[in-house]
């Protein structure tokens, strides 16, 4: 293995009151991180540029030094192992509770996994045609999902999304975003089967049994990221001469990754159980670092938290993904050998419940990366370290000269 590449999803955050005006990163005991930072080189980066708030499959892509739209439905469905056809589109979906129209909740309330299965099984059984258009739905993590729109006739992955992206607004109308006939024939059926699937949803038994515990109910579908395919690009180990591994477990990025030519390392793991995810991807690892010249590593843990506006919680899993990951990693890793890039998509402060335009530090350690002088890793020290300010699209050339 040259190049082991750990993506921490949403680390970057903003100065906590409680904190003392640190963020969670600088808040937590990370000692391991800390050292390879000690040890090695430091910087800020802008997955998708300054000023651009990142999506986390579009941020992934530029990562790996890709200028292409990567639509989220498109890289989803390829995540779950289907390939969208010329007369499909795909759209990442989340179960949200809303209330006379506004969304209370994006996530309606972290329903379970088991729950989530039930609710889709019930609208795959119940939803049947709409508008002449045949509608799957397939559930994938926890209150996450997959919407499948088939029909005969044309339609066009060129609408907007019905997820408002923030909670205490109207779920949205879709609308064409182009004046062609397909565009506003896919809107008008995306709306249809809205509304349907609200309908659904509230006579569903999985929400009556959340009513009775005086739980959130999942009552509305949240739309986004319409996509039918994905671009043609040259492959990573065309592009680069290398063989990639992917350990992720997100659709989304299992999605991209199979899309760019890496081979996808399956794990499983409980739903937000972080040291799970963490056993198990570092288990993944193990297993196939002698047979990748490059491994990337996606966790998840920091990301939800950030979310769910918990700074403490987001301290926490950041601390746990020390002691856990990084500790095993600095036991075997050989810095002449190998270089260790973490980093991430972007940031998810806790303070805006929402991914933000805030840059994301970096460091690396290890083969080809010289000490800088900085002691810690946190986005403040990060300012400081030699590899500067960068955007997404440099950080696969810049660690590519390094090894």
């Amino acid at each position: 293995m040259q190049l082991l590449l750990v993506i921490l999803d949403g680390l970057g955050d903003l100065p906590i009151k409680n904190f003392g005006g640190k963020t969670p990163l600088e808040a937590a005991r990370t000692p391991f991180m800390d050292s390879f930072a000690d040890k090695g080189e430091t910087g800020l980066m802008f997955s998708m540029g300054r000023g651009v708030t990142p999506t986390s499959g579009q941020a992934f892509t530029n990562m790996m030094g890709y200028d292409v739209k990567t639509s989220r439905g498109a890289a989803e469905t390829l995540g779950i192992g289907v390939l969208l056809k010329d007369n499909e589109v795909g759209f990442r979906t989340d179960f949200g509770h809303c209330q006379k129209g506004i969304v209370k909740d994006r996530r309606a309330g972290r329903i379970n996994e088991v729950e989530a299965e039930k609710l889709g099984k019930e609208l795959n059984q119940k939803i049947g045609v709409v508008n002449g258009v045949e509608v799957v739905f397939k559930q994938t993590l926890a209150h996450r999902g997959i919407l499948i729109l088939h029909s005969d006739k044309k339609l066009s992955a060129n609408v907007s999304n019905t997820d408002p992206h923030m909670p205490g607004r109207k779920l949205k109308t879709c609308k064409s975003l182009d004046k062609s006939r397909e565009a506003g024939f896919t809107a008008r059926t995306v709306n249809l089967v809205s509304r349907k699937a609200s309908k659904i949803l509230e006579k569903s038994v999985v929400n009556a049994e959340r009513k009775k515990k005086g739980l959130m109910t999942a009552n509305c579908l949240l739309l986004r990221g319409a996509g039918s395919k994905l671009p043609d690009v040259k492959s990573l180990p065309i592009k680069y001469k290398k063989f990639w591994a992917a350990i992720v477990r997100e659709p989304v990025e299992r999605g991209i990754a199979h899309y760019l030519g890496m081979n996808v390392v399956d794990v499983s793991s409980p739903e937000r159980d972080v040291k799970s995810d963490l056993i198990e991807k570092l288990r993944g690892l193990k297993h196939n670092m002698d047979e990748y010249d490059c491994v990337v590593v996606h966790i998840k843990g920091p990301d939800e938290p950030g979310h769910d506006g918990d700074p403490e919680r987001k301290k926490k899993a950041i601390e746990l993904v020390d002691k856990v990951f990084f500790k095993n990693v600095a036991e075997w890793f050989d810095p002449k050998e190998t270089l260790l890039c973490v980093t991430s998509d972007h940031s998810t402060p806790c303070s805006k419940k929402a991914h933000s335009a805030d840059p994301v530090p970096l460091l690396l350690y290890g083969k080809g990366a010289k000490k800088d002088g900085v002691k810690a890793f946190s986005e403040k020290q990060a300012r400081k370290g030699s590899v500067g300010v960068i955007n997404g699209l440099d950080l696969m050339p810049l660690l590519m000269k390094r090894i």
